[in-house]
């Protein structure tokens, strides 16, 4: 007859075993599911800016706009594995930046600061009224392709705009589009 002891650590280890799986395990359809809505608002993001539409509050848990006054700009953004959480999935994200575009302190002029740099971001899809969205995405900048950038510093200045605006558009302009077609870094 065997001690009870090995008799108890296989029960234990048999409860341990079955009761807490590994973070990985997931079905696969849900994991799929979730990376793709992250998907669907990476890139309105990247294309949008963050604009407040329909669509983008479909995806997303934020019930406000916090308005931002600066995006990061990126060649492009790479999603990892999906980690299973309590409530659905953590998503890692890389950013390849290329720099930022923001206001100039009080005169509110737009400046675009290059800056090659990787950012990493865990995005929290969760699961809410039988679907998947992006958990507290405001708390994360808007990041946007260097189109996009351009796109938004067009609206910000025209013929009757004070030439200090119309000098602080066209530069930031210029900065995105050398920075965008700069030859990529190795990774």
């Amino acid at each position: 007859m065997k001690p009870a002891w090995v008799l108890m650590t296989w029960i234990t280890a048999a409860i341990l075993l079955v009761a807490q799986p590994p973070a990985r395990v997931r079905p696969t359809a849900d994991c799929a599911q979730a990376s793709g809505v992250l998907k669907q608002f990476l890139e309105l993001d990247a294309k949008t800016g963050r604009k407040w539409t329909p669509l983008l509050t479909s995806l997303i848990t934020d019930t406000d706009n916090p308005g931002w006054d600066t995006q990061l700009v990126i060649r492009r953004y790479e999603i990892g594995e999906c980690l299973s959480a309590s409530n659905g999935f953590l998503v890692p994200v890389r950013y390849r930046i290329l720099g930022r575009l923001t206001s100039a302190g009080d005169t509110g002029l737009p400046v675009f600061l290059p800056g090659l740099a990787l950012q990493n971001v865990r995005f929290e899809v969760v699961h809410v009224d039988d679907r998947f969205k992006v958990r507290d995405a405001g708390s994360v900048q808007p990041h946007v392709y260097p189109g996009t950038a351009i796109e938004e510093l067009k609206k910000m200045a025209d013929a009757q705009s004070p030439e200090a605006r119309q000098e602080a558009v066209r530069t930031a302009k210029q900065l995105v589009r050398k920075t965008a077609t700069r030859p990529r870094q190795p990774h």
